[in-house]
């Protein structure tokens, strides 16, 4: 099972019946999109990360820098447990949540920024978490954007428009559980602005064992895998993670959610004293127990 902190669930629900109250009936929308079981085991996980991101941050937030938290892949604002047909959730509203009701932007006087990148696809996903957003009164502490494409297109300007800003925060990135070749790239383009803004990434833990003993042809044009292989980098984690542009490293011990799928959480940052956070199952990745993690998912 999924380990679960205290409260975590409690605040997922009292989440879910703020977004109940403010659904629009009939639903203006479309029908909403469903969601695995995979992201109902995950997000009793994230909540408890994303806080944990925000006091990580609390001291450079206080020296002056400008806290960022965004999502590469935002998604819906809610889904269908395609379970149990319940309403839950998406991750920018608890992004949100937890930072609308945090010290630091309640009683502190500091500002974030918050920003949401999707393809859009289908495009009432954006509509969606646009109306979420302000009919769920989220957004009190900062300033949030909805920004509709690929993050690859609609992220760099953004990140152009705070150049000099003295960033810090977190980024997350869930894009199906393996790593885009874009994603690569634009963090080494932007590894200097970015040095205080740390990555988390969900991975797929046994991505790479979906294409072990393939023959040559399916990555090659016209191959099963051809179009996968162009978009994603499946180099294992120990080759990939050191183009990312941060020095420390944490990674999470795998959870399975069924049908042979176990995710893990990668963190990146350039804080030297990067802590582990065991209560979260986080481990630094040149420790004994991180070490045998990476095995296990480059194997």
């Amino acid at each position: 099972m999924v380990k679960q902190l205290p409260l975590q669930q409690s605040q997922l629900d009292q989440l879910i019946e703020r977004m109940e109250a403010v659904q629009p009936d009939p639903p203006s929308f479309g029908t909403p999109v469903g969601c695995s079981r995979a992201t109902g085991r995950k997000h009793p996980v994230y909540l408890g990360i994303v806080k944990w991101f925000v006091t990580m941050h609390t001291t450079s937030v206080r020296k002056g820098r400008q806290f960022l938290m965004g999502e590469t892949h935002a998604g819906p604002a809610w889904y269908l447990n395609s379970t149990t047909d319940d309403l839950t959730v998406g991750s920018p509203l608890i992004d949100l949540d937890v930072l609308d009701t945090h010290k630091l932007f309640t009683d502190e006087g500091y500002r974030y920024k918050a920003v949401f990148c999707d393809r859009g696809k289908p495009r009432a996903i954006i509509q969606q978490l646009r109306y979420a957003i302000e009919a769920g009164r989220f957004g009190t502490g900062g300033e949030v954007d909805v920004l509709h494409g690929p993050f690859e297109e609609v992220l760099p300007p953004y990140l152009d428009a705070l150049h000099g800003k003295g960033l810090c925060g977190v980024l997350f990135v869930d894009a199906n559980g393996s790593m885009s070749r874009a994603m690569v790239e634009m963090f080494q383009t932007y590894a200097y602005q970015l040095r205080y803004v740390d990555i988390c990434i969900w991975h797929q833990a046994n991505v790479r064992r979906r294409f072990n003993g393939l023959h040559p042809s399916a990555t090659q044009p016209g191959g099963a895998w051809y179009g996968a292989f162009q978009k994603y980098d499946y180099r294992p984690l120990r080759e990939l993670l050191p183009d990312l542009g941060k020095r420390r490293w944490l990674i999470r011990k795998p959870f399975n959610v069924g049908n042979g799928t176990a995710w893990t959480m990668l963190v990146g940052s350039n804080w030297d004293k990067l802590p582990e956070w065991r209560a979260g199952e986080m481990y630094r990745l040149d420790s004994p127990m991180g070490q045998a993690i990476l095995t296990e998912c480059d194997g």
